[in-house]
């Protein structure tokens, strides 16, 4: 026969509550394969390779365009960027921004096979994101880290391996994948393993002037 245990009076009317701040979002989303063409938004992401220096920000032995826009030159990518566009209410709306914000510049990222991209941040910005093109489970990860400097603290005392502590967190390419995260968050991407070009273009949210 089992003991049973009796609450105390203390035990009966004490409560914790507990309450969560500085959670840091991530979105991501598929956009419906009837309302772009991939194909032609691939040929145009070489074609603009073929006809662009490139430059070097975070990129390691990847090339990367010169900022884009969207217009009638590249109509396949711009009308990708406009249909990203049109989530951005919805995002913005679940971050608490009551700004107006729009889709300032973008850029297309060829990543062959040993490429990889620095940690960095996108400064000015309030939302960035990047959208997969082409890209497989061996592309190379792209990678959020945690800017909280507590985290060096937690690590001597607890599991770091959930949400809350853990020191960073992968999400792995996928053709015709969006993420979206707040431009502050430090991020990288892993090195491209396969031997498949990762194709991606990035873009940045900012305040409408």
């Amino acid at each position: 026969m089992g003991v049973v245990m009796k609450k105390t009076e203390q035990e009966k009317v004490m409560q914790i509550f507990k309450e969560e701040w500085w959670a840091t979002p991530i979105w991501y989303f598929y956009i419906p394969e009837t309302q772009i063409d991939l194909n032609l938004i691939k040929k145009e992401c070489y074609k603009e390779k073929l006809n662009n220096k490139g430059r070097v920000i975070s990129n390691i032995n990847g090339w990367q365009s010169e900022d884009i826009s969207i217009d009638k030159k590249r109509p396949h990518i711009s009308n990708l960027l406009e249909k990203i566009a049109l989530i951005i209410p919805a995002i913005l709306k679940d971050l608490g921004v009551c700004k107006e914000l729009h889709l300032t510049n973008a850029w297309i990222n060829i990543n062959p096979k040993n490429s990889s991209n620095k940690v960095h941040i996108h400064a000015k910005s309030m939302l960035s994101g990047v959208y997969y093109v082409s890209a497989n489970k061996d592309s190379g990860d792209i990678v959020f880290y945690n800017d909280d400097k507590l985290n060096m603290i937690y690590s001597m005392f607890v599991d770091t391996n959930n949400k809350n502590t853990c020191s960073s967190i992968k999400y792995k390419p996928e053709t015709n994948k969006i993420i979206l995260f707040p431009s502050w968050i430090p991020h990288g991407v892993d090195i491209n393993n396969s031997k498949e070009d990762r194709i991606s273009i990035a873009f940045n949210i900012e305040i409408k002037n």
